[in-house]
């Protein structure tokens, strides 16, 4: 038995509803909070269904709970950590700013945070955004002086994405904008 908030249909026909594996949303993406404590999760397409990507609650088949993704972001482990303590692992080489990535959407998160073993010793924080996602409570988290690269799409969902990443930073890092195409290639090298 599939749990009512893992499914699409129609909420006024409950008897629609299918799973998400069926219709092909088979990626699950963890969402964590500023506290890095992991509160929600988006089940992504992985055979070109509409929508891309879709929250916990399917299509209102659920019990009235709103899992929404203002104030939660994907993160990789050394991005959890930083949510949680606000400042660079210990094993950080001292000296050297953090460096942290923020992609948009699942697909770039995943391509981005997985160039990366946790054994590297400058493995970086990278996290993932959505609409809403970017709040200034996570960017508090990230220590001052760290260095961002924001790479998102260069379309208008993109652009305001980054914009409003660098907006919580400006004055307290070093931010660098990148397209999402270009930070894949960069972090391939």
């Amino acid at each position: 038995d599939l749990p009512p908030w893992a499914a699409l249909g129609k909420p006024e026909r409950p008897d629609t509803a299918r799973s998400w594996a069926v219709l092909g949303y088979r990626c699950l993406v963890p969402l964590y909070d500023a506290s890095g404590a992991l509160v929600s999760l988006r089940a992504r397409s992985v055979t070109g269904a509409t929508p891309k990507a879709v929250p916990p609650t399917g299509n209102h088949l659920a019990p009235p709970i709103h899992y929404g993704v203002r104030g939660l972001v994907m993160a990789n482990p050394v991005g959890r950590k930083l949510l949680r303590d606000g400042q660079a692992p210990g094993w950080w080489p001292s000296g050297k700013p953090l460096e942290v990535w923020v992609a948009e959407g699942e697909t770039d998160f995943l391509a981005i945070a997985s160039q990366w073993t946790i054994d590297d010793r400058e493995h970086p924080a990278v996290f993932g955004v959505e609409s809403g996602a970017w709040v200034p409570e996570i960017a508090a988290r990230i220590p001052f002086g760290s260095v961002v690269v924001v790479a998102t799409d260069d379309d208008p969902a993109g652009e305001k994405y980054a914009a409003k990443v660098i907006e919580t930073l400006r004055g307290r890092c070093e931010v660098r904008r990148w397209t999402a195409e270009r930070a894949k290639r960069a972090v391939r090298a």
